[in-house]
């Protein structure tokens, strides 16, 4: 029998209004680049530290 680990998780993203193509191509880049959210922080950093200036 398949269980599901993280029950909530999977509740917010069946309630998201977000289109779940959309979802499975964030989950797929996710996959890819593993560092994409760290990357993605990083540029966020940036980005208000120049915005600063």
């Amino acid at each position: 029998m398949n269980t599901i680990n993280d029950k909530e998780s999977l509740y917010k993203v069946m309630r998201s209004k977000t289109d779940l193509v959309q979802l499975s191509r964030v989950a797929q880049a996710l996959e890819d680049n593993p560092k994409l959210l760290e990357d993605i922080g990083k540029s966020r950093r940036s980005y208000k530290s120049f915005k600063g200036i």
